[in-house]
């Protein structure tokens, strides 16, 4: 097997991806935490974009290979890693399964808009535009609990980080988007309820998180304060 090193950040959606994917391989793996903010030269020198998350492989007899971009991260651990499958094995539903993924990564920056939006209006729009993604999700889910049924997959992995992050913002700033669909509320309940996805977060997730973002000036905060 080789030899597995998760380079991160604190409270890092894309991270998160990686990590709950490789809890479902029961990959064993070490997590060095990089400071984004002043990006070391070894770093650059294995993420051409300065991101997170980078997957080094290390292999007896071979060269060390890093891999960024958490889609490929996540394409690596389906192919290149044992245990349960997180693809389905038809071409056309694994090429479906995809485009879902697409649809979930595009969802997590338009959720993220709606607590940043400084004016009411920009508040509004933010919210109903993830609100109608909502809806057509629902349309889309099948009996669950998870997206393809009783079998786990990397469109629940591309999903549980933005269900995590949308429970901690709602908690705080009173939006209820979920509410109008049990299907996708139910999903979500369920990949919060996975092992894989427990372990992914810190135990002060909610408070890592909220410090590693500024939602302070957002309107959808400020229309709380007295």
């Amino acid at each position: 097997m080789p030899e597995l090193t998760l380079y991160s950040k604190q409270s890092c959606p894309y991270v998160q991806r990686a990590m709950i994917a490789l809890g479902e391989k029961d990959a064993v793996y070490r997590i060095v935490y990089v400071d984004t903010a002043e990006k070391p030269d070894w770093f650059m020198q294995i993420s051409p974009s300065g991101k997170v998350p980078v997957l080094k492989i290390s292999q007896t007899g071979k060269p060390d290979a890093s891999i960024f971009e958490s889609s490929v991260i996540l394409e690596y651990i389906e192919e290149g890693l044992p245990g349960p499958k997180l693809h389905p094995d038809d071409p056309v539903e694994r090429a479906q399964a995809r485009s879902w993924m697409e649809f979930g990564s595009a969802m997590l920056p338009e959720l993220y808009s709606i607590w940043i939006a400084r004016a009411e209006d920009d508040f509004v729009a933010a919210r109903d535009k993830v609100a109608a993604k909502f809806a057509y999700l629902a349309k889309s889910l099948g009996v669950g609990p998870y997206f393809h049924g009783n079998r786990f997959g990397c469109v629940d992995v591309i999903f549980a980080p933005l269900f995590n992050r949308l429970e901690v913002f709602e908690s705080l700033a009173a939006i209820d988007l979920l509410r109008p669909y049990p299907k996708v509320m139910a999903w979500s309940a369920a990949l919060a309820d996975r092992a894989s996805v427990r372990q992914s977060m810190p135990k002060n997730h909610a408070e890592t998180l909220l410090n590693a973002l500024n939602l302070t000036e957002g309107y959808a905060m400020q229309r709380l304060l007295p």
